[in-house]
């Protein structure tokens, strides 16, 4: 095969392969987007960290608060 022929069909390969590939069609603006994820679920697994930080603190303010206790009995 000459190379002439090779590059041609290179290039109408590549074409036809590129020729293929299609954008998505753009949503419908009038419709509300399809929930990814149940909305108690995501709330859960945001607000799970934050309410462990604030036993944690709650722990800590307690122990610094008995602290302070022995201290001014003593």
């Amino acid at each position: 095969m000459s190379r002439t022929i090779r590059v041609a069909l290179t290039g109408l390969l590549l074409t036809s392969a590129l020729g293929a590939c299609r954008q998505p069609a753009p949503s419908d603006p009038e419709l509300p987007p399809e929930p990814q994820a149940a909305h108690g679920d995501m709330r859960d697994a945001v607000q799970a960290p934050m309410a462990r930080a604030r036993a944690v603190q709650a722990a800590v303010d307690a122990a610094a608060q008995a602290r302070e206790a022995d201290v001014s009995t003593q």
